[in-house]
């Protein structure tokens, strides 16, 4: 590590909290019919009706999901806390074996998480990449880690030698408030998202259906779901919003 103050740091989520979660799985009431008859993938998912999906994570969330096994999981990864410009920083830093090997900054989208794999964002990603010991690196970046890639790019191309994007524009602001205390409409929301870009024949496979709920549940259980949100509002110009979200 290049500094002193980047700090190991290890996920805990307590046996409570896992219960609260249990509990509200417990109490949802799914609908007991689709809203239109027939609609197939209308009206939700590209490749499988919504209304099937909801059912099926909710049957898997309940009752084979272990989010214990996959806390032990999460962490036989090494994870970091550093602060940069009073923001603390959360990253995976996994050192390559080969010593020629390019250091990559990896950065989620919305509603992902760091479990998948602006400017402001821009200045601190790269001074936590320079941090950790890499004055150059490449990138990929995921829905709206595109803005931040995009800035990366064009000021710090010293650092930053090579580009990869994916990206999907939403207007989640209002959604991060209906979200928040409600688990299966966050596993809903991401699984769609994830539904989007996966292969057909993978949508219905247990690992599928366990990134998902892992994604679900790592939102449910840090409440960020709604904060997570914000990055739309803050890095783009407020009274353009519209405009850009229905221009994307």
């Amino acid at each position: 590590m290049a500094e002193s103050d980047i700090h190991l740091f290890t996920v805990d989520i307590s046996a409570e909290e896992v219960e609260c979660l249990q509990r509200e799985l417990r109490d949802t009431r799914l609908p007991g019919r689709e809203i239109v008859p027939g609609a197939g993938t209308r009206y939700g998912a590209e490749h499988a009706p919504q209304f099937e999906i909801s059912f099926d994570l909710y049957e898997a969330w309940t009752k084979e999901y272990d989010w214990f096994a996959v806390h032990k999981e999460i962490n036989e990864f090494p994870h970091y806390i550093t602060p940069i410009e009073d923001v603390k920083i959360h990253s995976l830093h996994a050192r390559a074996e080969k010593p020629d090997a390019i250091p990559l900054l990896l950065v989620h989208g919305w509603p992902g998480s760091f479990w998948e794999f602006s400017q402001d964002d821009a200045r601190i990603f790269d001074k936590s990449m320079k941090k950790l010991g890499y004055n150059e690196y490449m990138m990929q970046c995921g829905e709206f880690g595109y803005f931040v890639g995009r800035e990366l790019g064009s000021k710090y191309t010293d650092s930053c030698k090579l580009l990869h994007f994916n990206f999907s524009m939403i207007q989640p602001h209002n959604i991060g408030i209906a979200l928040n205390d409600d688990p299966m409409g966050i596993s809903m929301w991401v699984g769609k998202k994830y539904n989007e870009a996966a292969d057909p024949d993978n949508q219905k496979l247990p690992f599928w259906t366990k990134a998902i709920l892992t994604t679900a549940s790592l939102y449910y259980f840090t409440g960020c779901i709604m904060p997570s949100a914000l990055c739309y509002y803050e890095s783009i110009p407020h009274h353009r919003f519209a405009e850009f979200a229905f221009a994307a």
